[in-house]
């Protein structure tokens, strides 16, 4: 992973790690095709609160971000990228996945045995709202579509 260092100083006094990864791989259902996600680590310097935007790529092929959130949960876990209590996101860029015109942004849980549940589909507005972050960290890499919710 690549630490987004020019993004990190626009909010020292709020974010703790800014962490982008633009190509996370990890060990999907095809032993034919390499599985790949975005990540976006984030931890609020206030509390420490660790948040991932976990992101299916593009014109991609392999597993996705839905049916391996608790594999791509655990490597990062096991590479020490992450803690068990991280709040995790799902997200699909706009025109990847069943929303043609506009993206997918949804909470998910896990519980003790590490297997998901998804709860309902906020804006990066109001995630920021809530996580008290600035939307523009949030959504790096994907800043387009701060303006489709305008």
């Amino acid at each position: 992973m690549k630490d987004k260092f020019e993004d990190l100083n626009k909010w020292p006094e709020i974010l703790d790690c800014l962490e982008v990864c633009d190509e996370f791989t990890f060990k999907g259902f095809s032993s034919i095709v390499e599985s790949k996600c975005s990540l976006t680590i984030i931890v609020r310097k206030s509390d420490k609160l660790m948040i991932v935007i976990c992101s299916q790529l593009k014109d991609y092929y392999g597993t996705s971000v839905t049916n391996a959130a608790e594999i791509i949960r655990e490597d990062l876990i096991n590479l020490s990228k992450i803690s068990k209590n991280a709040k995790w996101f799902e997200h699909y860029p706009t025109g990847v996945g069943l929303l043609e015109h506009s993206y997918s942004l949804m909470p998910v849980e896990f519980d003790e045995n590490g297997s998901p549940s998804w709860g309902r589909a906020v804006s990066w507005e109001a995630l920021a709202d809530h996580l008290t972050i600035p939307k523009e960290a949030l959504a790096i890499g994907y800043g387009g579509e701060l303006a489709e919710c305008a």
